[in-house]
Formats: structure tokens, sequence, C-alpha cells
């Protein structure tokens, strides 16, 4: 796997995410309907286009929360797509993803790690 991961040092700094997640609680009461912030697991931009990544465990689906502002952020601009991923991010192991654009979507479809990495290739060199 790529050199580049996250520069954290478990053993001596503790848990990632006991370390460095939010605790959004401090925010209930906040907003309406119980709503909390959501986090995006990826984010590419190039030229003013934008891809967002969100990761979910084979069998895991996106929160109907995350499905509406994923979807409506797409709407805003077609310079903005979203891919959900669905797999194991620790062994980067993809069973299906989803796209969402255009305030549209799609179904959900089988692809594993090569595919994705064309897709995304494909998406970085798209012409505005």
């Amino acid at each position: 796997m790529s050199a580049r991961k996250i520069r954290w040092k478990c053993q001596s700094d503790g848990c990632y995410l006991e370390k460095t997640m939010p605790d959004w609680g401090v925010l209930e009461g906040v907003f309406p309907r119980e709503i909390f912030p959501t986090d995006i697991d990826g984010l590419v931009e190039i030229g003013g286009r934008f891809l967002i990544f969100e990761w979910k465990r084979d069998g895991a689906e996106l929160t109907g929360g995350q499905e509406n502002a994923l979807t409506r952020i797409t709407k805003t601009s077609k310079k903005i797509s979203a891919i959900v991923i669905y797999g194991d991010p620790r062994t980067m192991d993809i069973q299906n993803i989803r796209v969402i654009h255009g305030g549209a979507s799609g179904d959900k479809e089988p692809c594993d790690l090569s595919e994705f990495k064309k897709r995304c290739r494909r998406w970085a060199v798209k012409s505005p």
C-alpha cells in the first residue's frame, strides 16, 4: 500500500479517534430535529471540481441525513460529485460503489479497488 498514511503514532499518542474526533454532543439542541454534524471521509479538489468520498463498511448504508446532505450538495453544482464506497477501509477491499451527482443518487454497483482507481483517474482528467 501507499506510504501516504495518517501521521499518527497510536502507541505514543493514543487512539486516533479518541484523541482527534470532536465531541459534537456540545451541539445537542442547537439544530432542529436532533441534527448533528457528519464527517466526510475524503475530499479531492481539482480545478474547482470536488469529489467527496464516504466509506461504509459492507452491509452498512448512509444514514438519511448523510444521503440528504450528499444529494443536496451535489445538486448545488455540477462540479460536485460524491462516491459512496462499500467495503473495508482498513484493507481497501472495495465491494461496491454508488455515485451521487447532480442531486441524483445512482444505484450501488459492483466495483473493486482497480476499477475505483480508474474512475477516480477519469474524474481527475475530466474537463470542467
